[in-house]
């Protein structure tokens, strides 16, 4: 769905930068996780408060990784946006500066844990041994947020990170987060979803310069099948 569309000025620096592009061609099965970043209604559901459209067309690349982490035996983490009451006051400037009223008053009510919006959109597939965790930072690599790092198999995993929402929110977030604590973090170009194209693409040039690598589903998947064969 989504074809990588960063810079070839960004591209031809990597070149000059790197011995290759591709940091992370191979990776350890017993030391990876997969974070799913707010697969959630509000973010996919038509006409919800945070909507991007082009979530609902990633679902198949979605399924696809979480189809080969499990079968890998990895873990798989989900991330669920939540605005319940401790959230809200320990993120005023993001409520009550970023958004009007109006929008602001939509998310707190519709993130919250009761709400439909805060629940799992239904066609991505959720596996029995998925680990939910709330997020009620950017990143909840935040110390006592979420603590996304000792839910990881192993100290130092590698994290191939897909969202369905939003890309440039707290995909990007959680992707800067988890390369601070120096973890291999692989973005899924076209498994992740931004409001719109630019957005997205934005977003790509960013990681791919400094935070992570950048690979469609595909390669992605062939990455998961080679380390699970030369495991078995």
């Amino acid at each position: 769905m989504h074809a990588m569309d960063v810079p070839t000025s960004i591209l031809a620096r990597l070149d000059r930068c790197r011995t290759r592009r591709d940091m992370f061609q191979e990776v350890d099965p017993v030391r990876t996780a997969h974070v799913v970043v707010a697969r959630q209604n509000g973010f996919v559901e038509p006409g919800a408060p945070v909507e991007a459209p082009l979530a609902r067309g990633i679902v198949p690349d979605v399924n696809a990784i979480i189809r080969a982490v499990c079968l890998a035996g990895r873990t798989v983490i989900d991330l669920c946006f939540k605005t319940d009451s401790d959230a809200r006051r320990g993120r005023s400037v993001l409520h009550d500066c970023m958004f009007h009223a109006v929008h602001r008053d939509e998310m707190a009510a519709g993130f919250g844990p009761d709400h439909r919006y805060f629940a799992l959109w239904p066609e991505p597939e959720v596996q029995p041994a998925d680990r939910v965790v709330d997020e009620t930072r950017d990143t909840t690599f935040v110390p006592g947020i979420g603590d996304l790092d000792g839910r990881f198999p192993a100290a130092g995993s590698e994290a191939p990170t897909i969202s369905g929402s939003l890309n440039n929110w707290c995909c990007e977030s959680t992707a800067r987060g988890g390369r601070q604590r120096d973890h291999e973090i692989i973005v899924v170009s076209d498994a992740d979803a931004a409001v719109n194209d630019e957005k997205h693409d934005a977003t790509l040039a960013r990681m791919v310069s400094l935070f992570a690598d950048v690979m469609p589903a595909n390669d992605g998947l062939a990455t998961i099948t080679a380390a699970t064969q030369q495991a078995a």
